[in-house]
């Protein structure tokens, strides 16, 4: 499924329903991707939904916010090479996207360097994470914050 909607969002033939604010395909689109990759770590899965939400940031509004929110929370995985992926694909998807994500050259230039520039396989996600905010807040979006699971 992920990457039917890869292949349909890549076409362009959806570009209009995208841009349409009445329209809500696109939240179905990224509720139907967050809800089929959940937890998993299936590689398939993590990687269809990269390609996923980066298209979605076409979206104005909530949708772009959401989905930058997600790529956040996965430029931060505990796999080094889904790091390395996301930073890529995010980096291509800035290229495309831009003016639309990130109107001001500066903070653009910034968040392409950050992307390209750190080595995300290899560093340790304490680092990856301090970097991550430091794009979040390029994005003009909040930090994810670490949940951390409690018993009682």
């Amino acid at each position: 499924m992920l990457s039917f909607l890869d292949r349909l969002m890549s076409s362009g033939m959806v570009g209009s329903v995208l841009a349409d604010p009445k329209s809500d395909f696109a939240l179905q689109v990224f509720n139907l991707t967050r809800a089929s990759v959940g937890s998993s770590t299936d590689k398939f899965k993590l990687m269809g939904c990269i390609d996923i939400y980066c298209h979605l940031i076409q979206v104005k509004g909530d949708v772009r916010n959401k989905s930058l929110g997600r790529i956040q929370i996965i430029i931060c995985h505990r796999f080094g090479w889904l790091r390395k992926l996301v930073a890529s694909k995010f980096y291509e998807a800035l290229m495309v996207y831009e003016d639309e994500v990130i109107p001001d050259p500066n903070d653009l230039e910034t968040a392409l360097s950050i992307l390209s520039d750190t080595e995300w396989a290899t560093i340790p996600i304490e680092e990856a994470r301090t970097i991550r905010n430091k794009l979040s807040q390029i994005l003009g979006i909040p930090a994810p914050k670490l949940v951390s699971n409690v018993t009682q």
